[in-house]
Formats: C-alpha cells, structure tokens, sequence
C-alpha cells in the first residue's frame, strides 16, 4: 500500500466548498424559464435523481408535494431513511472497527447541498433533508450499541455544520415501535437479494467469496450464496423479517408524517424502489466500504465506496480522530483512500 497522507476536517470542508462553487458557476438550469416556478424546482429535483424515467403519478405526486412548500414559503421537505449513525461492522468492508464516519459522508452531506443551491437558484428557501436514522432501532441485531450509534450521529452533525448543508438527523426510537402492533405485521417475501445484504452486514460473515460470488455475475447463483453463508443465511433472513415488520408497522402508523408534523414531504430513498424519488450520491452505500477518491486535471473528483479488503494499490489518507470525535483519544484514522 502506498505511503500514508494526512488531511483536516476543515481542509476536506473547503474542498467540498470549492467543488460546489465550481459545480455552481457551470450549472445550466434545466431550460424552463417560461413554466411555473412549481414545476422549475421538479425538474431540478428529478435532474438530480438516479431515476431517469418517472410515471405520470410519480410526477403529480412530487408536484403537490413542490406546490403545498411553495404555497407555504418554505423548503422543499424530504425525508429519508438510513443508517447513518454506523458503519456496516464487517471486516470484510472496514479493517478499523471505529465507529465514525469517513469522507463518504461528507460527499453524501455535500451532494444535499448542490442540490438545495441549486433549487435556490429559482425558489430561495432552497431544501430541507430529514434524515431519520435506523441504525438506534436496528445496530443491535449487528453489535453496533446505542452510546456508539450516537457517538457516529454527532461526528455526522459536525461534517453538516462543517459544510453548511441543510440536512437534520433523527433517531428512530424502540419506544415509537411498540413490540406487540410490530408482531402482528406481516412480513410480504423476503428475496434471496435481501437476505444476501444482511449477511453482508453481520460481522461474522468473514469470507471474500461470499461478496465476490454476488458481484461476478448479474446472474446471481443463491444457491452457491446460501452455501457459502451456511447459517449466517438463516439469521440474516430472521434479521430482514423484524426489520420489515418495524418498516411495515412505520408506514402503518404514518410515523414519518407524525415526526414531521406534515404529510406534504417528498418520500425519498438511496435505493430504487417503485413510487419514490432515489438519490444515489456516491457508487454505493457509504457505510458498505471505503470511499476512493480520483480527481481529474481540471480539479473534477470522483468517489466510488469499495470493500476495504479490495483496498491495495491507493493511498491512505488519514484525519484525527478528535475532529469527529473530541472525548476519543487522540489518533490517526484512515478518512479515505486516494487513486492517482
């Protein structure tokens, strides 16, 4: 591996900062000067979108949703959910078992920001991002603690702060999931693909073959997968059902709509599922590996999460602990890897 670099938080905050300036100066609005100002800030929204093609529900939903903030005066509101509160705790995806985030969740902050600088351009209240973390009502079934989940969420509010980006986080919380209405949920197929993420999650599953076996071929071989995951397959598959009760049971009780005391939000996801807007800030999950980081001749830079135990030839570049983190020991964390 090459020799190790060094970086600040405030040096990797300037560099966001500038990358969106410049992202700002080249930015050509989507050319519909003459359309509602309703309809300007969808298309900016879609145009950020990792789903090309919307259906004409799809895009009347957004529109009311785009409608009843602007009537309001203010942001755009979209939720999302995600485990930003830890790294997935296999080895296979981290060598450090620090719980902190890396410079993936900056990019991931940052690509929130383009995109409300860019609705400013045309609707000044720009966006507002809640993000309503799963990682305080889940990393137990993956040994991720509470004290630790929060240390992770504070580290995250410090990147945000850092950036300007306007992005909250929300802890889902057990007492909001009582136990007895989450039992009686039913829990539609759980498919082969599911089960495969979960076992990629837990931390005994310690063998490359098993992630390089679901990446070789679009034609997934699940009964080579379950083999290799012996019976790490049967407790991912129990993990993905009372995870789905609890997500069933949160779009029963309307939890998202209660939190935010509004049901006029855009329902967003970071994977692509029918009816939703999916955002893709960076190629892959940033808590599911390391981000790599090439950046071009002109000062463009791009970020791919990897499996840190593919991780050889870039060069490490590491951050003090005590910028995420302040009551932890001073050390030297690897933020990133670099490829020239």
């Amino acid at each position: 591996m090459a020799q190790t670099a060094t970086t600040t938080l405030a040096a990797e905050a300037q560099f966001f900062l500038d990358q969106a300036r410049i992202r700002a100066d080249n930015y050509q609005e989507v050319p519909l000067a003459g359309c509602p100002l309703t309809w300007r800030v969808v298309k900016i929204i879609q145009s950020l979108a990792a789903r090309v093609q919307f259906s004409e529900a799809d895009v009347q939903g957004l529109t009311a949703v785009v409608s009843s903030c602007i009537t309001r005066q203010e942001p755009i509101l979209i939720s999302l959910a995600f485990a930003v509160g830890m790294r997935i705790p296999n080895p296979l995806k981290f060598r450090d078992r620090t719980n902190l985030p890396h410079l993936g969740w900056m990019h991931f902050f940052w690509f929130f920001k383009v995109l409300h600088e860019r609705v400013s351009l045309v609707y000044p209240p720009g966006i507002r991002v809640v993000m309503f973390d799963e990682t305080t009502l889940f990393g137990h079934f993956f040994g991720v603690d509470l004290v630790s989940s929060q240390r992770c969420i504070a580290a995250s509010r410090r990147l945000i702060d850092a950036l300007g980006t306007p992005v909250e986080i929300m802890s889902m919380i057990k007492e909001d999931f009582p136990v007895a209405e989450v039992d009686r949920m039913i829990t539609l197929h759980i498919s082969d693909e599911r089960i495969y993420s979960m076992v990629g999650i837990l931390p005994a599953m310690n063998n490359p073959e098993f992630l390089r076996l679901y990446h070789q071929s679009r034609d997934r071989d699940y009964t080579r997968l379950r083999q290799v995951a012996g019976p790490l397959w049967v407790e991912a598959f129990d993990i993905a059902a009372q995870v789905d009760r609890c997500m069933a049971y949160r779009k029963q009780a309307n939890l998202f709509s209660r939190w935010l005391g509004t049901d006029r939000y855009i329902d967003a996801s970071l994977t692509e599922k029918p009816n939703r807007v999916c955002f893709k800030p960076s190629v892959g999950l940033i808590n599911h590996g390391m981000p790599i980081v090439t950046i071009d001749a002109k000062g463009k830079y791009k970020m791919s999460i990897v499996p840190e135990y593919r991780v050889t030839e870039e060069t490490p570049v590491t951050i003090d602990v005590q910028e995420l983190a302040p009551e932890e020991p001073e050390r030297q964390m690897v933020f990133y890897y670099h490829r020239v």
